[in-house]
């Protein structure tokens, strides 16, 4: 006859275990991300300073990504309408890519922008504990300041068009 003691389950509930320690993971695995979702933020005060992903963000995070994508999109392509009407880029790091040709500037451009939105997205809540500043202000200031340049930019091509 099987001991069903609490103590005797408990030790046959131990062998079963994998003897991975899943708390120690970085990132969540694949299927936790796009399956269960269910982290919208990290559970510990000291998870909150580290890098953490998660399932679901904000949507005003998801807004401010947008904007800042397209917005920058939209300051690829009118620099290069600008430059091909006598403009020069000031920038170096885009210059460089300039030199390439038009589709690294262009791929460059797009690139640098999203990898520096997805560095916000990861460090949300780091920015949010160590600065006092959420990832969708921070996005929002990216916005602000790239409105400011393409505005900057209609300026200059109704200047050409005169």
């Amino acid at each position: 006859m099987e001991d069903t003691s609490p103590q005797n389950r408990y030790v046959g509930a131990l062998d079963r275990r994998s003897g991975v320690d899943r708390r120690h993971r970085r990132f969540p695995s694949i299927r936790e991300m796009l399956i269960y979702r269910r982290r919208r933020r990290p559970r510990r005060a000291e998870d909150r300073l580290r890098i953490a992903v998660m399932d679901h963000y904000a949507t005003s995070i998801g807004l401010a990504l947008i904007a800042v994508i397209l917005l920058s999109i939209t300051d690829a392509f009118m620099t290069l309408y600008l430059l091909s009407h006598g403009a020069v880029e000031m920038n170096p790091i885009m210059a460089f890519f300039l030199d390439i040709s038009e589709h690294a500037f262009f791929w460059a451009k797009y690139g640098l922008t999203v990898v520096s939105v997805f560095i916000v997205m990861l460090l949300n809540y780091a920015f949010r504990q160590k600065f006092r500043v959420s990832a969708a202000g921070l996005l929002g200031c990216f916005a602000l300041i790239f409105s400011l340049i393409v505005v900057w930019e209609v300026y200059l091509v109704m200047r050409l068009a005169n």
